[in-house]
């Protein structure tokens, strides 16, 4: 499903957006088996509401793996080399995120032609809830 890269990636060059469902909480509970991550906010709402939150959230690494999504789409997942993410709010169960990304920088290493990439992650109602960098091989 990767798409065809130009041959003349630049900088700005923008990733095609990635739109994702809202988080279910069957999604919650496949990630928590799949992950072995069986921390109670996750999948517990009485104990998500006593820690403030109006129902359960999604794990960390379950939205920054979305977020990868937005590079493997666009280039093979061997082509990355890096990823850097941080998590600026939590993600609730009903949100739908969504993602984009733009090319920062483009360097050569060891005769590779690599971009680094920025990208952004916002729920349905563009509220920013990730932001991460990576080194992509073109």
């Amino acid at each position: 499903m990767n798409q065809h890269v130009p041959s003349m990636i630049q900088v700005g060059y923008r990733l095609p957006d990635l739109s994702l469902p809202p988080i279910s909480r069957k999604t919650l509970a496949l990630f928590a088996g799949a992950s072995h991550d069986h921390t109670a906010i996750h999948i517990e709402p009485a104990i998500a509401q006593a820690m403030g939150h109006e129902d359960v959230i999604a794990h960390g690494m379950l939205v920054m793996a979305s977020m990868a999504r937005l590079l493997t789409r666009w280039r093979p997942q061997r082509n990355i080399q890096r990823l850097k993410a941080r998590f600026l709010a939590t993600v609730a169960v009903g949100d739908a995120l969504s993602f984009t990304g733009h090319v920062a920088s483009l360097d050569e290493h060891d005769g590779l032609r690599c971009a680094g990439i920025i990208i952004n992650g916002a729920t349905q109602h563009g509220h920013p809830v990730i932001t991460g960098e990576a080194d992509v091989i073109l």
